[in-house]
This record gives structure tokens, C-alpha cells and sequence, in this order.
């Protein structure tokens, strides 16, 4: 009857709750337990210090006078000139909103393993800004002051790990690298956009990836770039 069920329950639950306590008075001589290795595998690399972190997230600029665009430019061949006046034409075009690399690679028609460099160069000497919210986006250097602010000489894109002193706060970059690794390890093979979804109320997906760039940077993830064929069927209608 139940009140045998009961006696058995409650039996079992107080064996359960003598087991828990045993466990937490014993001593298990953890400082006796020593571990030989039988096959030594492939060498690990070295962990990256904290160091080469703050390098990587430090997108900072010295406010410095920048060089004349127009005189830059003439040490570069002449096409290379061409695709540059066209890539500063096109952002200077779009003025504070600035231009992703897909939509510069469309107003200048050229392939982003073209375009990538010369934005690198660019970015280098200060002639644009890598900045950006929702994405990453580039904009002509005269409206570098809507996207950064001035911390001790230098001009930094807001981010949540950048301290009022204008540093690096390791904390915070461990907390979403920590939070961000285990949602992926968690969902082996999730899209870019599901994690970015996973943090829209927390994070600016500009900062949720430039996280996975470092994930990525330091190896502790792998990020597969495919592109898919579109699905879209051809109307039956159509000419």
C-alpha cells in the first residue's frame, strides 16, 4: 500500500543523503593519485598570454594629422590608384553611414579578396574606419568622430570591454568569451546569425564578432565559410 511505498522512499532517500555525507567528510587522497601518459600525442601549442588578447582587441588609433589621400595614393601602379579612388569615392558617397565590404564590392565591382587589401592599406594610414554596429563597416576618415570617442590621446570604437581609462578590461572580455565559446561548444555547427540572436539584447553583433574573431584568432574554434546555392525556384511563368 502507500504507506509501505512510503517506508521504502524515505529509506532510500535517507541511504542517499548518509552516501552525500560520507562523500564530504571523506578524504579521497586526491595528492596520491598520479597520472602516466602512454601515448604522447601531437605537441600543444603554447596558450596565448594576455598580452597578445589586449593586442588583438585593441583597435585604437593615435590621434595623429593624417596624410593627403591624393598624395598617398600616387605609390601605388595605376590601377591599383583606380580601385582606390573608386573604394574612397563610393564611402565618401555614403557619408557617416559608411559602406559594408559586400556593398563596396557592389558600387565598385570588384571581389572582396581585391577590395579586403586596399580597405587594410586604407584602415593602415588612417584614410577610413573599420566600425559598425549591426555589422562591420568602413567609412571615409572625415567621419571618423561619429563612430569613436577620445580616451588619452587615442580614438576608440565604443566596445562594453573598453574601460573609462581607455584600456582593455580583461574581465569583461573573459566573461563573453566564456559565455559566447560555450554556447557554440554547446551547439556544434551553429550559424553565425543563431548566436548572434542569442546575445541581440545584451550585445551589438559588431562585438559578438569580433569575440568569434578572437575565438577563431587563438584557435579555439573552427568557423566554416560556405556558400549555398540559392533556393529560390525560377517562376514557371517567367520569359
Amino acid at each position: 500500500n502507500d504507506d509501505v511505498l512510503e517506508a521504502f522512499t524515505k529509506m532510500d532517500q535517507d541511504q542517499t543523503i548518509k552516501k552525500i555525507r560520507y562523500l564530504e567528510s571523506a578524504d579521497l587522497h586526491f595528492e596520491k593519485v598520479h597520472v602516466v601518459l602512454d601515448k604522447v600525442g601531437d605537441s600543444v601549442e603554447h596558450e596565448p598570454n594576455l598580452a597578445q588578447v589586449v593586442s588583438f582587441l585593441d583597435r585604437s588609433r593615435p590621434i595623429l594629422e593624417i596624410e593627403d589621400f591624393y598624395v598617398w595614393v600616387e605609390q601605388f601602379p595605376t590601377p591599383t590608384i583606380t580601385h582606390l579612388h573608386n573604394i574612397m569615392e563610393a564611402l565618401k558617397n555614403s557619408k557617416a553611414i559608411g559602406l559594408t565590404l559586400s556593398e563596396i564590392c557592389h558600387a565598385v565591382t570588384l571581389p572582396a579578396d581585391t577590395v579586403l587589401p586596399l580597405l587594410m592599406d586604407l584602415n593602415d594610414t588612417q584614410q577610413v574606419l573599420a566600425c559598425g554596429v549591426d555589422e562591420h563597416r568602413w567609412v571615409s576618415i572625415e567621419f571618423e568622430h561619429v563612430w569613436t570617442i577620445g580616451i588619452n590621446g587615442r580614438k576608440w570604437c565604443p566596445r562594453l570591454w573598453i574601460s573609462p581609462e581607455g584600456a582593455i578590461s580583461l574581465p569583461v572580455v573573459r566573461w563573453i568569451a566564456e559565455s559566447t565559446l560555450l554556447t557554440i561548444v554547446g551547439k556544434p555547427g551553429i550559424l553565425l546569425k543563431d548566436v548572434l540572436f542569442t546575445y541581440e539584447f545584451v550585445l551589438q553583433p559588431v562585438s559578438v564578432q569580433e569575440i568569434i574573431d578572437l575565438l577563431e584568432h587563438f584557435k579555439c574554434i573552427v568557423v566554416m565559410r560556405k556558400e549555398f546555392a540559392s533556393s529560390k525556384l525560377a517562376s514557371p511563368f517567367g520569359g
